[in-house]
């Protein structure tokens, strides 16, 4: 997996990553599936579909045989971003804040117990904007596991139960004003679908 060529200058390959790579995403961001990602005049977004792992209890530095323990279940979310708005930074390794985490610009699905989900490491989710099919990616092209994300992220700081590590999208698109989205593990219940719409700002309107 790697980004589109035109959001680079110089495109990393997947061999390129020794490590998993993380941004911090307060829960604040979050909303519930069915809430608005409110956009700022101007901004462009793309949407991207994750799995999103849900930890089940503190940990600090977990080996990659235990991470799997410490697993509580799932979510699927829409890592909504702004390609206007700091994406640029990406590309000279600078944070990726101001265009991932502001508020409203995480619609979390609902919670899916780990039983639920027999392999996470062959999960295909699906993307749809107004009802149209944009992406469907799998969790197998994943360079790095979940244990292995797991390990890592709980070895850069402790993990405390109901934190969501998400594991990253295989592919993303631009979206506009008015965009009704939808992000789904394929085979799973509708109950689990996430859904948002794009709108503006509740004090712009």
């Amino acid at each position: 997996q790697k980004l589109p060529e035109n959001a680079t200058r110089e495109v990393k390959q997947p061999e390129d990553y020794k490590r998993p790579e993380w941004f911090i995403c307060p829960m604040s961001s979050c909303i519930l599936s069915g809430g608005q990602v409110e956009v700022p005049f101007g901004v462009e977004m793309a949407w991207e579909v994750e799995l999103g792992i849900v930890i089940s209890r503190a940990c600090s530095n977990v080996s990659k045989e235990e991470a799997m323990d410490y697993v509580g279940g799932y979510v699927t979310v829409l890592d909504m971003t702004a390609l206007s708005l700091g994406f640029e930074q990406m590309k000279y390794g600078l944070s990726w804040t101001r265009n991932k985490v502001q508020a409203t610009w995480k619609p979390i699905g609902r919670f899916i117990k780990k039983s639920e989900i027999e392999d996470p490491h062959a999960v295909t989710l699906v993307c749809k904007v107004n009802g149209k099919e944009v992406a469907r990616d799998s969790t197998a092209l994943m360079k790095f596991s979940i244990a292995e994300q797991i390990a890592d992220a709980s070895a850069l700081t402790p993990l405390q139960r109901g934190d969501v590590l998400l594991t990253g999208a295989g592919s993303l698109g631009p979206l506009k004003m008015g965009d009704e989205v939808e992000g789904f593990i394929e085979g799973l219940d509708v109950q689990y679908m996430v859904r948002t719409k794009l709108t503006e700002p509740k004090d712009a309107r």
